[in-house]
């Protein structure tokens, strides 16, 4: 036989294709390979660092695993910009770019140009100290010296950057340069600057040598070469202001002191933003109040910026009711130009930005005085759908479509200030149950919409719970009656129900017009969809104590009825328990986890119309006539870690971890 050997060379890794096992990963062949293997590195828009990391493909004619451009779902969810060691949303500044962090399983710390939009890794940050993998929560150069903290109690040091990291002496919440003088609030290790909310304050000798210069320290603020914090007294908190790097200290006379707190210069003085009061003072000691917009009742963090002090009225979490508001001739008026969504603020090099757990990234453009989203995963992939012309992926906060023929980066399904839930591709087009839509008739449920002409169009009468057949057909169960729902708005029943059915939900549907509903831990099986009365009816218990099971999903194949359940507290694995149903006994069987060896255990169930897959750390699996998993793929590797799972038409979608997509046409036998 005559081997080909070719060697690509991609932005973060060079493949040798002499062989089908490189980097740990095995696809696990169903023929032979032909006379020449050639082994082809896609590199799309995901190789762009080593976080999507493995380019590549293999192609013998049945298989294909490929990696799909880098999704930009945009948000983060709540854990990319918290952790238990964080007191703010930016991790810092780097190289005079926004430093921030990823969805928390990937740790990965990235570099934001706020000028241009454009994004790398900060590959000079560690990822990882020991055994133990770090989430930046600050990160601090001055002169050459940096220091990097976070958890979980992991504070390093490093004199250069040609020097190796090294542990710190103490850990850190904030660094801060005054007048020359490098000043920390932190705690007399990492793990205590965590967890604490009573800090000391640390005077930098040099190297990574400090000295503890005040105790019981609460919030600190750095503002024209003088140093504001707040101290726990025996009388609560009091503000005490130092002209000369810590060495002395006045009290100041003030109010409404608390967190969030900072100060920040403004018009020769001085603002604070404290306990979601503002403050304005002349000379940092006496402070007075600033009125508030009527009703308000919630103030985020102040920043100092080009346009003077920047601050966010209520709703620090995104809901619909906040506004930026500005601080001008002593009053807080609304900023000019209001972003999308509220978040924390970061000035970087003159440059705004909004860091919202919704929206992800936005900065502001001066010039077009507009808000611009920053194209980047910050969160993880929840969602993954296909049809013959797309791929689809996001979250909630952001739906992705990508072409099959002519996809080079994916294209946003346009939601405006909409959530959804993921898309539903059907013979009828697309749908996605959407939150937030102007047409809705609450903004707090998500209703069923339709794709139409670059838009999404709820369905009349508004529908609310529902299932979508691939078909386009759509069910909905409320106080015991089935009923169908048409595009056209008409509504037919189709069944009544027991009394004791409660509110039903359709899950699922097989290819045969028969339903299957599940409720909680009931289950029915078998209501054809044009009126016959449900064929079983129970329901699902399992453990010690006879508990019942509470379904996640339905799965109707060739193969059998299964579903999956939730695990039970006593459940060792933690993980999800598929069963199928066995109508000879009328009644369900275990279907044992593959490999169950594994560490971490099934992360997901998908189903075909044939069968059902699962993944596993490192793997892709089948299950075999209902009884017998085949393992697809093997990757060794970090890596490759499933995440969201997708197996409709036995074409498999795969996000990880590390923000990757895999598009997988596993062998036929």
């Amino acid at each position: 036989m005559v081997g080909l050997l070719v060697e690509f060379a991609c932005p973060s890794f060079q493949f040798n294709a002499a062989s089908t096992q490189q980097r740990g990963m095995t696809v696990h062949q169903s023929i032979a390979f032909p006379l020449v293997s050639l082994v082809v590195c896609l590199c799309m828009a995901g190789c762009s660092s080593d976080k999507t990391g493995e380019g590549w493909s293999i192609d013998d004619g049945v298989e294909v695993l490929r990696p799909l451009p880098e999704v930009p779902t945009g948000a983060p969810s709540a854990d990319a910009w918290s952790s238990t060691c964080e007191r703010s949303q930016a991790v810092g500044e780097y190289d005079g770019k926004l430093l921030v962090r990823r969805y928390l399983p990937s740790a990965e710390p990235i570099a934001v140009d706020l000028a241009t939009g454009e994004w790398e890794p900060a590959r000079e940050i560690p990822r990882r100290w020991g055994d133990e993998t770090l989430y930046a929560a600050g990160y601090r150069r001055i002169g050459h010296q940096e220091w990097v903290w976070g958890h979980p109690g992991i504070a390093l040091y490093r004199p250069d950057s040609n020097a190796e990291w090294r542990e710190a002496t103490i850990g850190f919440v904030n660094i801060e340069q005054v007048n020359g003088v490098t000043i920390a609030r932190g705690g007399a290790d990492q793990e205590a600057a965590c967890t604490m909310f009573r800090f000391g304050l640390y005077r930098h000798d040099g190297g990574d040598s400090w000295t503890r210069i005040r105790d019981n320290i609460s919030d600190m603020g750095i503002a024209d070469g003088r140093i504001f914090v707040t101290e726990n007294t025996n009388e609560g908190l009091r503000l005490i202001v130092s002209d000369d790097a810590g060495t002395t200290w006045t009290q100041a006379d003030t109010e409404h002191l608390g967190s969030p707190f900072e100060v920040v210069p403004y018009d020769g003085g001085y603002a604070m933003s404290s306990s979601g009061h503002v403050l304005i003072s002349d000379d940092g000691l006496d402070w007075r109040s600033v009125d508030l917009p009527e009703e308000s009742h919630l103030l985020g963090d102040m920043i100092d910026s080009p346009f003077g002090p920047l601050v966010f009225l209520n709703a620090p979490w995104g809901r619909p009711d906040f506004e930026l508001l500005q601080l001008v001739d002593g009053r807080l008026q609304p900023f000019a130009v209001q972003p999308p969504e509220a978040g924390g603020l970061a000035v970087v090099d003159g440059r705004l930005a909004v860091l919202s757990r919704q929206k992800g990234i936005l900065r502001y453009d001066l010039e077009a005085a507009e808000w611009t989203p920053v194209e980047l995963a910050l969160g993880p992939v929840a969602c993954l759908a296909k049809d013959e012309e797309a791929f689809y992926a996001g979250n909630a906060n952001k739906i992705n479509r990508l072409g099959r023929d002519d996809g080079e980066q994916w294209e946003p399904l346009l939601l405006g200030g909409q959530r959804s839930g993921c898309i539903i591709p059907t013979d009828a087009g697309i749908f996605a149950k959407i939150q937030g839509h102007p047409d809705a008739p609450n903004d707090s449920n998500y209703f069923v919409a339709h794709y139409e002409s670059g838009n999404w169009r709820l369905l009349e009468p508004p529908l609310s719970w529902a299932y979508v057949r691939r078909d386009g057909e759509l069910f909905g169960c409320d106080d015991g009656i089935l009923s169908r729902y048409e595009l056209s708005g008409d509504v037919e029943q189709v069944a009544t129900l027991a009394s004791d059915s409660g509110r039903c939900v359709v899950v699922s549907a097989n290819q045969q017009r028969a339903i299957v509903l599940a409720s909680g831990s009931m289950f029915i099986i078998g209501l054809d969809d044009r009126g016959v009365t449900e064929a079983e009816r129970g329901l699902l218990r399992r453990g010690e104590n006879d508990q019942l099971r509470q379904i996640r999903d339905v799965f109707d194949t060739e193969d059998g009825l299964f579903m999956t359940f939730f695990a039970l507290p006593e459940d060792q694995t933690n993980q999800d328990v598929l069963m199928r149903w066995m109508p000879e006994d009328e009644g369900w069987v275990e279907v044992a986890a593959p490999n169950a060896s594994v560490d971490g255990g099934v992360r997901a169930f998908a189903a075909s119309e044939t069968t059902v897959y699962a993944t596993t750390p490192q793997a892709v699996w089948r299950l075999e006539n209902g009884l017998q998993w085949k393992q697809l793929v093997d990757w060794d590797g970090a890596a490759f870690s499933p995440y969201g799972f997708d197996a409709a038409g036995d074409e498999l979608l795969l996000t990880t971890e590390n923000f990757q997509v895999y598009h997988y046409l596993p062998p036929h036998n």
